[in-house]
C-alpha cells in the first residue's frame, strides 16, 4: 500500500492548530484527515523542520502505473502466454523496454502466479474392467 500525502498547506494548518492547543483528534476531524497522518505531520515538522515529504530512497520502479495497466490487460484473457511472449507484446506497446524477469516480478507483485495442471492418468481397459467387477 502506498503512502499518501495530505499536502503542505494542510500540514501547516495542522501544526499551527496543534501548537495553539487543540487536540489531535479534534484537528484531524476539522481538517478531514486521519489522525495518524496528522500525527506524522507533527513528528516530521519536529524532526526535520519542514512540511514537505522527504525524498524516498531506493531504485524507482521500471514499470509506470500505465504500463502496469497494459501488463494486466495482456495477462487477462482467454489465451494464456508465457512471460517471454507477454514481454514481447509489452515492449511493442510501450516506450520502455523491459526484460521477462521484470514482467514476472511485476506479475508476482500483482499476485498473479503460474500453476500447471496435473495431468490426469487414464485407466487401461484391464483396470476399468476390474473397477466395474
Amino acid at each position: 500500500m502506498e503512502k499518501t500525502s495530505i499536502g503542505e498547506y494542510k500540514c501547516v494548518q495542522a501544526v499551527a492548530l496543534y501548537d495553539a492547543g487543540f487536540t489531535i483528534s479534534g484537528v484531524a476531524r476539522q481538517l478531514n484527515i486521519s489522525w495518524i497522518c496528522f500525527k506524522n505531520a507533527i513528528i516530521r515538522h519536529r524532526n526535520h523542520g519542514t512540511f514537505k515529504d522527504p525524498s524516498r530512497t531506493g531504485r524507482p520502479l521500471k514499470l509506470r502505473p500505465r504500463t502496469a495497466h497494459h501488463l494486466k490487460r495482456l495477462v487477462h484473457g482467454k489465451n494464456r502466454a508465457n512471460a517471454n511472449i507477454i514481454t514481447q507484446k509489452l515492449n511493442g506497446l510501450s516506450i520502455i523496454h523491459v526484460s521477462s524477469r521484470t514482467v514476472r516480478r511485476h506479475l508476482h507483485k500483482m499476485e498473479y502466479t503460474y500453476s500447471a495442471q496435473i495431468k490426469k492418468s487414464y485407466l487401461k481397459k484391464i483396470h476399468k474392467m476390474k473397477r466395474i467387477a
